[in-house]
This record gives structure tokens, C-alpha cells and sequence, in this order.
């Protein structure tokens, strides 16, 4: 994985999570002012409201997405 620089703001969506720099955290994004370029967030459990540039996006390789997904239903077989 690695953590690329946002070029544009609208290659965030609500509901991703970003690497937001001056914590060095992984916060989950809530918002995004397109006109003032600010980003709300929720950072240890509180909302936060910052400029673009404090942000950053990870990105993944395709293996790496793999081996992440998940599939939670077990449906009738653990019956």
C-alpha cells in the first residue's frame, strides 16, 4: 500500500478512509466542501474539519485488494 499525494478533491468520496498527516492517523471522511477545498473527518471519535493538503489517499494494488475482501455469509452450509 502506498500513500499517494490528492491532487484533486474530487478523487475523495464520502465514507473512505485517508491518511490525514499532521497525526499520522487513518480517519474516516464525512464531507467535502468542494468550493472551500475542506475535508469534515472523524478523528478519535470527534468530527474535524481541515484544508485539502492535510490529506493524503491510500492506494493498493490489485493483490493487496484481494487479499483484503472478505465474505462474511456462510449462508446454508453452516447449517
Amino acid at each position: 500500500m502506498k500513500i499517494i499525494e490528492i491532487e484533486n478533491i474530487s478523487q475523495i468520496f464520502a465514507g473512505e478512509y485517508l491518511y490525514y498527516e499532521p497525526t499520522g492517523q487513518l480517519v474516516l471522511c464525512g464531507g467535502i466542501n468542494k468550493e472551500d477545498e475542506t475535508i469534515k473527518v472523524m478523528l478519535n471519535g470527534k468530527p474535524l474539519t481541515a484544508p485539502l493538503s492535510h490529506f493524503r489517499k491510500m492506494q493498493m494494488t490489485r493483490d493487496e485488494q484481494r487479499a483484503r475482501r472478505k465474505s462474511w455469509c456462510k449462508g446454508c452450509g453452516s447449517r
